[in-house]
């Protein structure tokens, strides 16, 4: 009788699951990016276009442009993930009349209603830009005055068309909430504009060389998430990771106009804010009792969560969020992870396929030749993987290896590095190789042999059992001490928010658009 494959299915993967966007996310995340013309520079952020009215008219046209030639590249994305972009679900993006555009700019027609602003010219179309009103023509119309300041309808345009076409997403009837749209629209906006005039007031608005510091930190932060975002895009076969990551860079760039310099000048004009909040809760502190309290209300509901679905526990493990309840049946372990290179990752995909089609007696020989090139395929790794076995046995420090020979980064990122990766009988986050391995170890410390799956060898650790109910509170007191403590600044800064808001003595004059 002929020997059974012992390599693993081709539909299984070995390694971790990538806990990126699905499918589905993405593609609405895009369409979203559609629905307001393909322009990402909008929202109730941009505190330059609530100081400058004239500025955000004109910033209209601006984006416009950069987003009509940006629509193809994201149609090109749809189309690669089988998305028609002339399916019938995207007619429910659309954009703002000319009706309601020359309302918001101040024309002398006002617009009957809210729902105006909703109509099938879409700017997908392309031809929004030429109806943007001209800011030396008309003049715009108040539409909330406060105390020290005024909102101006043009200020409005860009922020109430996004909101507007992402709710359509959601309903075929977003017109009928166009007055409460409205209405959130100018409250955010005037919010903003009195936010800004007290950081101004406490001297919040110049930056330090420490804020300029902080700034570059956390644009190179963005910078390298929008790379990895990025690369499942643009990466082709073949390339060296040197070769996505500068693929990477160059479309960020030339489709999206993002760049570090361009992150680094976004974060700057909204780092104000940041200086206030940061002002705001300055003497805000956590005392024993409200981390207790923390502690028995997460414990109370994670107990009910994990224990009615285990793969929440999975989830919340795998994301690297604050558990204070296990399940049992969980061990922990570590991988040393040998990655083929993307040509023969997959070509062991398609042979593992041909051998599962394959009969075990009759088709013996052919899966014999299939085995051996496997073995030829894994070679160089498999004497990677026993140079690394000699250290273990000789006494090396098993994470010492993993950051000398592991292709795996995310096990060198805490939490993972300090607790390891969580796994039972029944996971399913891991491939069946893997979770076999793992939990064929008898005892803590143990490693496998080398497990061979479609995109490499790992060896495994297991390094820990857990144990099953309330996590020990003094385990989790530094991380729970922490969330609790940006809760209760969030709850300073909000309850301060809305004092200043109700201090300005904002009217509205939404009649002005009706």
């Amino acid at each position: 009788m002929a020997n059974k494959p012992t390599q693993p299915n081709s539909t299984r993967k070995g390694r971790r699951r990538r806990r990126g966007v699905p499918k589905a996310l993405a593609i609405l995340m895009i369409v979203l990016a559609l629905a307001v013309g393909g322009g990402l520079g909008y929202g109730f952020g941009n505190h330059n276009a609530v100081r400058s009215s004239e500025a955000n008219v004109l910033a209209v046209q601006e984006e416009l442009d950069r987003a009509n030639a940006r629509i193809t590249d994201l149609e090109t994305v749809l189309e690669l993930m089988d998305v028609d972009p002339q399916d019938d679900f995207m007619n429910y993006v659309s954009g703002v009349s000319d009706e309601a555009i020359n309302a918001l700019a101040g024309e002398d027609q006002p617009a009957v209603n809210n729902d105006v602003l909703v109509d099938d010219s879409s700017l997908l179309s392309g031809d929004g830009a030429e109806n943007v009103a001209d800011p030396s023509q008309s003049e715009p119309v108040v539409v909330a005055e406060f105390d020290g300041g005024t909102l101006m309808s043009d200020e409005v345009l860009a922020a109430y068309d996004q909101a507007m076409s992402q709710l359509m997403l959601a309903t075929a009837d977003a017109s009928q909430m166009a007055d409460s749209v409205m209405q959130s629209v100018m409250e955010s906006l005037v919010s903003e504009k009195i936010y800004y005039a007290k950081a101004e007031e406490l001297g919040l608005t110049t930056y330090t060389e420490e804020d300029e510091a902080a700034i570059a930190a956390e644009a190179e932060a963005q910078f390298e998430d929008n790379i990895a975002m990025m690369l499942d895009f643009v990466t082709q076969e073949g390339d060296t990771p040197e070769q996505a990551r500068e693929a990477a860079i160059q479309s960020l760039e030339e489709n999206d106009g993002v760049t570090l310099d361009s992150l680094k000048e976004e974060i700057r004009e909204n780092y104000w804010l940041t200086k206030l909040k940061d002002y705001v809760t300055q003497d805000v502190t956590v005392s024993q009792e409200e981390i207790d309290a923390a502690y028995d209300q997460l414990l109370e509901e994670q107990q009910a969560l994990f224990t009615a679905n285990a793969d929440e526990y999975e989830f919340a493990r795998d994301s690297g969020q604050l558990v204070v309840y296990n399940l049992e049946g969980y061990r922990t372990f570590k991988p040393i992870f040998l990655a083929l290179d993307a040509d023969a990752s997959y070509r062991c995909q398609e042979i593992y396929s041909q051998i599962e089609s394959l009969d075990p007696e009759a088709d013996a020989e052919e899966i014999e030749q299939l085995n051996q090139e496997l073995d030829t395929l894994f070679a160089s790794l498999e004497s990677t993987a026993e140079e690394i076995q000699d250290r273990i046995n000789d006494g090396a420090d098993f994470d010492s290896l993993i950051a000398e020979y592991g292709d795996d980064t995310r096990i060198l990122e805490e939490p993972y590095k300090t607790t390891g990766y969580y796994v039972c009988e029944s996971t399913t986050l891991y491939a069946p190789e893997i979770v076999s391995a793992v939990m064929a170890l008898d005892t803590i410390g143990s490693v496998s042999e080398p497990v061979r799956c479609s995109d490499g060898l790992y060896i495994l650790r297991y390094t820990s059992d857990v144990t099953p109910g309330p996590v020990n509170m003094q385990l989790v007191q530094a991380d729970l001490e922490a969330e609790t403590l940006e809760s209760l600044k969030f709850d300073a800064y909000d309850a301060q928010a809305r004092e200043w808001v109700e201090e300005a003595n904002v009217v509205y004059h939404p009649e002005v658009l009706q």
